[in-house]
C-alpha cells in the first residue's frame, strides 16, 4: 500500500509542476495542495503534511474573495490509495488541521496564531467550537454556542435547524461535562 501511495503522490507532484505557470490562488493549484497534505498525513510524516497545509492556506488567505477559494470543493482520485471524491474545505478547516499539526509537533506559538486567525475569520464557526473542545476548552465552546444561539434568534430568516442545532449542541456538552 505505502508504494501506491508514493505513486500516487509523484502523480501528484508532477501536477504540482505542471501548474507552475498558474497563480498560487489559482483553485488547481488550492486542491492540488490540499490533496498532498492528506497524502503525507496520511503517511504520518507530519513535517512534510505541514508544509503542505502551509501553503494551502497562504493561497487560501491570498485568494480574491469573488474567487470563493476560502471555500472550495476538491476533487482527489488517487489510484491505488483506495480514495476517490469529492471534500468541502473551507479556511476554517484549514486552520484546524495546521493547529493540530502546530499542537502535534511541539509549536505552541504556530498554534496561537492560527486560532487567533480562526476566531477573526469565524468567531461563532463550528469549526473552532470542536477545535477548542479538542483541546479541552469547554467554556469556550459553551460561549460559542451560545453566540450561535443568539445570533439565530436575531436574524429573521433563519431556518428552525439553525437555531436547533447550536442548541443541541450546547446541550450535548454539557450532558458529557455533567452540567
Amino acid at each position: 500500500n505505502a508504494g501506491f501511495s508514493a505513486q500516487a503522490r509523484a502523480i501528484l507532484e508532477t501536477a504540482m509542476d505542471r501548474s507552475q505557470t498558474l497563480v498560487e490562488t489559482h483553485p488547481t493549484r488550492i486542491s492540488l495542495y490540499h490533496a498532498l497534505a492528506d497524502s503525507w498525513l496520511q503517511d504520518r510524516n507530519l513535517l512534510k503534511s505541514l508544509r503542505y497545509w502551509e501553503r494551502l492556506a497562504a493561497a487560501m488567505e491570498a485568494a480574491p474573495a469573488a474567487a470563493s477559494a476560502r471555500s472550495f470543493v476538491t476533487r482527489v482520485c488517487c489510484f491505488g490509495g483506495g480514495f476517490c471524491g469529492a471534500n468541502t474545505q473551507d479556511i476554517q478547516s484549514v486552520y484546524h488541521q495546521l493547529a493540530t499539526l502546530y499542537r502535534q509537533l511541539g509549536r505552541p506559538d504556530a498554534v496561537a496564531v492560527v486560532v487567533k486567525k480562526m476566531r477573526a475569520s469565524a468567531p461563532t464557526s463550528a469549526v473552532l467550537a470542536s477545535y477548542y473542545e479538542s483541546q479541552g476548552q469547554l467554556d469556550e465552546v459553551e460561549a460559542i454556542y451560545k453566540a450561535q444561539i443568539e445570533q439565530a434568534s436575531a436574524h429573521p430568516n433563519s431556518q428552525p435547524w439553525q437555531r436547533i442545532q447550536p442548541t443541541q449542541q450546547l446541550a450535548w456538552l454539557y450532558q458529557r461535562d455533567g452540567r
